[in-house]
């Protein structure tokens, strides 16, 4: 399956893709995203067939200052359930998300510098990330 980008428009809020199989037929898939200020915020999004492709996050890895919030928000277009979940509850994270449907967001502020490591508890080996917080 290949996958041709037809647009991204962030400032409204979706981005469209093409998915076009070998077969020469397509499906357009629309994808949305949280509107984040970027000195504030920082969006990771979960796309379409996450538990499948890695990344299953996506940025997976992110670098933000102190007192930044980060927004998950669940795009798999498959139907998947999600969660963002902390591997290291002492990391100053101590509670994630709990499942996340389509269109589902979680959101956390970053408050003390460090590396946290967080994970898909449904699909722990493919769906890793890690935030990266610095002063």
């Amino acid at each position: 399956m290949a996958i041709l980008i037809i647009g991204a428009v962030a400032s409204i809020g979706y981005y469209q893709f093409e998915v076009a199989p070998f077969q020469g037929t397509s499906t357009t898939i629309t994808v949305s995203t949280v509107s984040c200020t970027p000195s504030t915020c920082v969006n990771v999004t979960m796309y379409p067939n996450a538990a499948t492709v890695a990344p299953g996050f996506s940025p997976d890895t992110i670098t933000i200052h102190a007192g930044m919030t980060v927004v998950w928000l669940n795009n798999d277009t498959s139907g998947a359930p999600h969660t963002v979940t902390p591997r290291n509850a002492t990391e100053g994270w101590e509670t994630g998300s709990g499942q996340l449907s389509l269109g589902d967001t979680y959101q956390h502020t970053f408050t003390v510098t460090g590396t946290y490591h967080y994970y898909c508890t449904i699909h722990p080996t493919v769906m890793t990330g890690t935030v990266i917080v610095t002063s």
